[in-house]
C-alpha cells in the first residue's frame, strides 16, 4: 500500500517505489523485481477470486500468466491474507479465504501443467426431488424449481428481505429444473431465523411472495453525493456493474436483465465500502445498448 495517497492506482504506483526502498537497503536485483511484483499484483487474488468466475478455465489461465510461477502465486497468496488480516476481521471473511484458497488451486495446477480442479456438483437432492427444492445453511442457501426467467431475481429479493448479501452465484438448468446456489452473509451481523428463510425461498420459487413491495420498504434514502453508476463489459460474456450499494440492488439489477430477456450462469458480488461491483456471466449474445439504457437510469 506504500502508493496510497498518490495520484493513479496504488499497485501500479506503489511498484518503483517499493523497487527504490528495495535497491536503497542494498537486496539484491533478483529479490528486487520479486518485490515490485509482489506490490503491483497484491490484489489480483482477491480481486479475481471474488469478481469472476474461479471455476472458469479461462480465469485461471489469466491469473497463471499474471503471477508467472509458483513461488510469486505463493507468496501473493501469503500477502493477501495478510493485507486483508491488517485491515479488520471484515476484510477477510471464511467466504473470501475459502474463494482464494480454490483460486490458488487452481492457478498451482494450472503452473504446473496438471489438471485443474474439478468444480463440486450440486447435491443430488437438488437434481432430483420433488421441486421446488430448498436448502438453508449459516454461510449458503441453494434452491431448486422449475426453471424460468428471473428465477435468480426473485431468489436475490427473498434474500436481501431477509437481511442477507449475496457474495456468488452459481445456476445450472438440467431438463427444465434451475438449481442456483448462493454463498450469503448477514448484512448486519445476525443471521435471518433459517424455518422463516426456507419457508419464503419456497415461496419465491413458485413466484408467490409479493417481493417489490416488501423490499421498496427497506430501501434507502437517495443519497445525491453517492458516485456515478458505472456499467462494464470485460468480457463479451461479461457484465460488471458498479454502484452505491444498497439492501436489494442485485434483485433490482436481475429483474431489470430478466425483463430484458437476458439469462444468466453465474454472478458475483464485491463490496468495497460503500460501493459494490457485481459480476454477471451471461448466456448467449446480448444487446448490450439495451442493458446499459435499463440498468443505469435504474441505478441512479
Amino acid at each position: 500500500d506504500v502508493g496510497k495517497g498518490l495520484p493513479g492506482d496504488h499497485s501500479e504506483v506503489g511498484a518503483p517505489i517499493a523497487a527504490g526502498i528495495a535497491r536503497r537497503v542494498g537486496l539484491p536485483e533478483a529479490d528486487v523485481a520479486l518485490i515490485e511484483r509482489l506490490v503491483r499484483h497484491h490484489l489480483v487474488l482477491p480481486e479475481i477470486a471474488t469478481r469472476r468466475d474461479i471455476g472458469d478455465p479461462a480465469t485461471v489461465t489469466a491469473v497463471a500468466e499474471i503471477v508467472g510461477d509458483t513461488e510469486t502465486l505463493e507468496l501473493l497468496h501469503m500477502l493477501a491474507r495478510s493485507d486483508a488480516v491488517a485491515t479488520g476481521p471484515a476484510a477477510w471473511t471464511t467466504w473470501k479465504s475459502r474463494l482464494i484458497d480454490q483460486l490458488v488451486a487452481a492457478v498451482r495446477a494450472s503452473l504446473a501443467g496438471a489438471p485443474l480442479p474439478v468444480p463440486m456438483a450440486p447435491d443430488p437432492t437438488l437434481l432430483r426431488a420433488d421441486l421446488p427444492v430448498v436448502q438453508v445453511a449459516p454461510d449458503w442457501v441453494a434452491l431448486a424449481a422449475k426453471d424460468r426467467r428471473g428465477l435468480l431475481a426473485t431468489v436475490a429479493g427473498c434474500l436481501a428481505m431477509h437481511q442477507l448479501e449475496v457474495v456468488a452465484v452459481n445456476s445450472i438448468t438440467v431438463a427444465e429444473r434451475a438449481v442456483l446456489q448462493c454463498a450469503v452473509q448477514p448484512r448486519y451481523g445476525t443471521s435471518p431465523d433459517r424455518d422463516l428463510l426456507a419457508a419464503d425461498l419456497r415461496r419465491a420459487a413458485l413466484d408467490q411472495l409479493a417481493l417489490p413491495a416488501r423490499l421498496a420498504r427497506r430501501s434507502r434514502t437517495p443519497n445525491a453525493a453517492r458516485p456515478r453508476p458505472r456499467v462494464l463489459w470485460p468480457a463479451d460474456d461479461l457484465l460488471e456493474v458498479r454502484a452505491t450499494d444498497e439492501p436489494g440492488l442485485l434483485y433490482r439489477i436481475t429483474s431489470t436483465l430478466a425483463e430484458l430477456g437476458v439469462n444468466l450462469r453465474a454472478a458475483r458480488v464485491s463490496t468495497l465500502g460503500a460501493d459494490v461491483v457485481d459480476a454477471f456471466y451471461l448466456i448467449g449474445p446480448v444487446d448490450r445498448v439495451a442493458i446499459e439504457a435499463a440498468l443505469l437510469p435504474m441505478l441512479g
